[in-house]
Order: C-alpha cells, then sequence, then structure tokens
C-alpha cells in the first residue's frame, strides 16, 4: 500500500497521473523501492528460519533507529493546519478512499477468513494505520500542494489514532 497501491489511488483522486492503476507499473514501482525489496528479502528469510548474526547488523542500527525520527521529521516539516483554497474536496475524497479500502479489507479479514482472533485484531490495526511519511514524496513528486499533502496525513494521523483506538477496545 505504501510504496504503489496508494500511489496510483491518490493519482486516480488528483486525476495526475503518473504510472495510473495498471497492475504491471504498480508492480514495477514495488520492485524499485529499496524497502520493499528488503521486506521481501526479509520475508524469505524468515520463511526458512534464516537469519542475520547479530554483529552484521551493529552498523545499521543507528539508520534504523533514525527512521521514526526522520519521518516525523518529514511530515512535520509539511504539516500545516491550513486549507488550500478550494482544496476540502480532495482531501475528503483521498481521506474516503483510504478508510473506505481500509473498512472493506477489515470486513473481509474479520468476516471471512478463518485466522486466530489476535490475528485479525493485528491486521485490522495494520489497515487503519495513518498515511506514511513516503505519501507526502509521492505527492510531492506528482505536483501536488505541500500543505494540502501534509494536512491530509495530518488528519490520517488523528483519524487513525481514533479508528484504531475503537479496534482495540472492541476487540
Amino acid at each position: 500500500m505504501v510504496t504503489g497501491t496508494t500511489q496510483a489511488i491518490v493519482e486516480l483522486s488528483s486525476g495526475r497521473k503518473k504510472h495510473g492503476f495498471i497492475l504491471q507499473e504498480i508492480f514495477g514501482v514495488l520492485f524499485r523501492n529499496p524497502p520493499f525489496v528488503v521486506y521481501i528479502f526479509m520475508f524469505i528469510l524468515a520463511i526458512f528460519g534464516l537469519s542475520f548474526p547479530d554483529e552484521w547488523l551493529i552498523p545499521i542500527r543507528p539508520l534504523a533507529n533514525a527512521n521514526t525520527l526522520l519521518s516525523i521529521f518529514t511530515i512535520g516539516l509539511f504539516m500545516e493546519f491550513r486549507l488550500p483554497k478550494g482544496k476540502l474536496k480532495l482531501v475528503l475524497k483521498i481521506l474516503t478512499w483510504r478508510y473506505l479500502l481500509a473498512f472493506i479489507l477489515a470486513s473481509l479479514v474479520y468476516f471471512f477468513l478463518p485466522f486466530p482472533a489476535i490475528i485479525k485484531e493485528i491486521l485490522l490495526l495494520i489497515f487503519f494505520c495513518p498515511m506514511s511519511f513516503l505519501h507526502m514524496i509521492q505527492a510531492i513528486e506528482l505536483g501536488n500542494d505541500k500543505a494540502l499533502a501534509g494536512l491530509t496525513i495530518s488528519l490520517s494521523m488523528f483519524i487513525s489514532l481514533i479508528l484504531m483506538s475503537i479496534i482495540v477496545i472492541i476487540l
């Protein structure tokens, strides 16, 4: 979602097509994205029960620890609580699509998949997570207003916090 699919949704919503919603192009975006490739690689290692020795990870730890700070910094850099003129409709459209798809996926997982309750709860929380800071980069890359992207991501944080809290309370 973070590195390709959501970008396609934003492109479709904003009318600024860079990649479109062509499955082959989405996979192209995904497999050119280093974090996605690393996730796939690590997933394969986990399936086979393999891991890196701790000594190999020591040089990477400072970078990993800085990730959260850099993400919050990037969002904060562009966060403005002013609404660009005439853009409320676009913000609402993006957020509506985001949470509508999350609700549909959550419903499918919760009611139709035979997972244990804890797995379902974790998946529901994942579906309703806030938008990633990578969306800021993608929005700017598509030529969207920085303030609009910052506001949309900031609102998604508040909405997701409320929805994720409700999920935890109910489940």
